[in-house]
């Protein structure tokens, strides 16, 4: 029996937490084979799924870790200009990442349903990309080979 590809989804989000989050983390409880971790200034909820984990932060912590990773100085003061980074979290996070055959990063205005029906291991082992635009990287869900 082949084992099943780990997944972790990345979330960079300052201020505070929209009204529609307990929505969102209850679809990730729904999804107990995919891994979130966020990194926020956020208060932590009380009550949150297993499979997510947060990192309490600040956006200088962010953008001096990405300047550190990526070697390129530059400053995020503003925290949707976190959204620029998404590309690069599996450089700047690589330190969280490394029990997982993929990583990803996805907004938390949506409700998943089960994700492992639709991203099959089958499409992880074919794919190095998987977003759900054709020929660009959608900042609402992309999942990368983590190499």
């Amino acid at each position: 029996m082949r084992q099943t590809k780990k997944i972790k989804f990345i979330i960079v989000y300052f201020g505070e937490w929209p009204i529609w989050f307990d929505a969102f983390l209850l679809s990730c409880k729904y999804n107990q084979d995919v891994d979130w971790l966020f990194f926020t200034d956020c208060k932590i909820p009380n009550n949150y799924p297993s499979n997510v984990k947060f990192v309490k932060c600040s956006i200088s912590f962010v953008s001096d870790l990405a300047s550190k990773k990526r070697k390129f100085k530059g400053k995020i003061t503003k925290p949707y200009k976190c959204c620029d980074l998404k590309p690069a979290y599996g450089l700047v996070f690589e330190d969280y990442l490394e029990m997982y055959d993929f990583w990803g990063h996805c907004d938390i205005d949506v409700v998943f349903g089960d994700i492992r029906k639709f991203i099959t291991n089958d499409m992880l082992t074919q794919n190095d990309i998987i977003t759900t635009r054709k020929e660009n990287i959608s900042g609402h869900f992309t999942l990368y080979k983590n190499n």
